[in-house]
């Protein structure tokens, strides 16, 4: 273990509005199965991103640990700082790298721009509506010290909370975690840490399953008498008719199950009743830290 911790010289040029300085310190250990890296973590040890002892604004820059070549217990050490950046933009934690690109793709379309459905003039739905839409990827490499515990229950995630990225809001749902990757252990300076890296896929609308909400059922309420003999109102699924016939198409339900007329979505007088599925696990993603 080290023993003494003497510091042996020290200087700094703060002239120009640039700010520079070093010191050195020799350390003398008591154990000969000591080597450089216990050195640096000794508590005493200027650390890599370290604020100088007394000089506001200077920030360790590199620190190196050199054994003496005469003898197995003394090391020296040499530490230089530097105000060109903020500790907080050098801590290799809080540096986040992201880029953006566009992402075409085809998908299912369930209503146009302004609500409505697809149907004939007719009001009979069209089917395989498909358009062409394009989705903005977020691709994010962050330093992390360790893979996270969490890290395998994060695959395919939705945002459950607002998340902000570069600079930009958005709304909770509407961002999907793909990519999830996390690499080998790397060393910077004095700082061990992996590399995590994914992407992020922005939807407008969110990333939870939607349906029209159209059957072949709607939902009526009859009146029937308990075994109490008191009457209550019981909802119950009928089938949909039109002139005595089935219909060969499903018709839109309200959000209460009952029928919409066709006439009446196609006129703008009701609107298009849209059911949102649960199908993506949502996950708080303050946990990266992204803003």
């Amino acid at each position: 273990m080290i023993e003494e911790w003497i510091k042996t010289a020290e200087s700094d040029n703060l002239s120009d509005g640039e700010g520079t300085a070093q010191m050195a310190f020799t350390a003398v250990s008591n154990d000969p199965r000591d080597n450089t890296l216990t050195v640096r973590k000794y508590r005493e040890c200027p650390k890599r991103f370290d604020a100088h002892p007394y000089l506001p604004g200077l920030y360790a820059d590199e620190v190196s640990v050199v054994r003496r070549a005469s003898t197995k217990l003394i090391y020296d050490v040499a530490a230089s700082y530097t105000d060109q950046i903020d500790r907080d933009d050098k801590d290799p934690f809080k540096i986040i790298d992201v880029s953006w690109s566009s992402q075409d793709y085809t998908r299912a379309a369930l209503v146009d721009l302004d609500g409505k459905p697809f149907v004939t003039t007719a009001g009979e739905p069209l089917k395989d509506v498909l358009i062409e839409e394009t989705t903005w990827v977020a691709t994010i490499s962050l330093k992390v010290p360790a893979k996270p515990a969490w890290f395998r229950s994060y695959s395919n995630a939705i945002n459950a909370d607002t998340l902000t990225v570069d600079g930009e809001t958005f709304k909770p749902k509407t961002m999907k975690l793909k990519g999830l990757g996390i690499g080998n252990n790397e060393r910077e300076g004095d700082i061990k840490y992996r590399e995590m890296t994914f992407q992020l896929h922005l939807r407008e609308d969110g990333w939870q399953t939607q349906y029209v909400n159209r059957g072949f059922v709607e939902l009526v309420e009859r009146e029937e008498r308990d075994a109490t003999g008191k009457i209550v109102i019981k909802k119950m699924q009928q089938q949909i008719t039109t002139n005595g016939q089935k219909p060969d198409n499903p018709l839109y339900l309200d959000l209460k199950g009952k029928q919409i007329e066709n006439e009446l979505i196609r006129s703008g007088k009701a609107k298009v009743v849209l059911l949102t599925f649960r199908t993506a696990q949502e996950r708080p993603f303050s946990v990266f830290n992204l803003s």
